[in-house]
């Protein structure tokens, strides 16, 4: 496979791209579409993503993982600007097992659910594990530039070259005659010094793959992959999941509890608008 894609590589990036958009219409026609309008499963045990918010962060932040960690995460294999979408990019990457958790997690018992937390607590202490960029912004993707956070906007922003900027901007950017008082309702935790941790950022049951006892067997969509303050992964895992006790439950296993952060996050979530 290795010497067979390295061949495959040294092809013109129009014919390769060729190739992949005739996959994707085979892949239509063997297994339908996927629940993404930008993700299509091809031949060969691949997936693609292509369209205008599929971007070469999102193909570094692919690379970027896979060759850091050990665990089932997706190999980029292909990635070519896409010419149908300026700046988007056609990402080619491996497939992975499983079926998504989404759906199933009500229906698993309490011991399922600790095993899973297991296996997903062993992936992400070791990204937990790789620091920031030693020079130059802290919050910023996993290539230096803007972040992807749906928690605070449909775009790219950033990146920021302290926490403290970070802070600075996702309050000025809540709802004017709300300010003063939110400020200084998170002043004791933006004034806090966290550790900056490698962070999914889109950690969401519909991204992760089980198999038929419940047990990990992938992780997806990396587009957001970014170094954020330590609490941000689990506070972010609880954004709109309120009621989904199951869910809850396993985030606080495996990343803790931040209970300051959450409250303060809590009501910042009421006063901002991501679009």
């Amino acid at each position: 496979m290795g010497i067979l894609l390295n061949i495959w590589l040294l092809f013109p990036q129009n014919v390769r791209l060729y190739a992949y958009k005739l996959l994707v219409r085979i892949g239509l026609r063997l297994y339908g579409p996927t629940t993404s309008p930008s993700c299509f499963r091809l031949p060969f045990n691949l997936y693609a993503k292509a369209g205008r918010a599929v971007d070469v962060h999102e193909a570094n932040a692919l690379r970027f993982i896979s060759q850091r960690v050990q665990g089932p995460v997706p190999s980029l294999i292909d990635a070519i600007p896409y010419p149908r979408y300026p700046g988007g990019m056609f990402i080619v990457m491996t497939r992975l097992p499983g079926e998504p958790l989404e759906g199933r997690l009500w229906d698993m018992s309490p011991e399922q659910r600790s095993m899973l937390a297991s296996d997903l607590k062993q992936l992400f202490d070791q990204m937990r594990s790789i620091p920031p960029p030693q020079t130059g912004p802290k919050i910023c993707a996993v290539d230096g530039g803007a972040v992807l956070c749906y928690r605070v906007c449909v775009d790219r922003v950033g990146p920021f070259e302290t926490e403290a900027d970070f802070y600075q901007w996702l309050t000025d950017r809540l709802v004017l005659k709300e300010q003063d008082r939110l400020k200084a309702f998170a002043r004791l935790v933006h004034s806090k010094t966290h550790l900056i941790c490698l962070t999914h950022n889109d950690f969401a049951p519909q991204n992760i793959l089980v198999d038929g006892n419940g047990r990990l067997t992938g992780l997806v969509d990396w587009a957001c992959l970014s170094w954020f303050p330590q609490y941000w992964e689990w506070t972010r895992s609880y954004y709109a999941k309120e009621s989904y006790p199951p869910w809850r439950g396993m985030m606080d296993e495996i990343f803790g509890c931040y209970e300051e952060e959450l409250a303060v996050e809590q009501e910042l979530w009421k006063y901002t608008s991501i679009w």
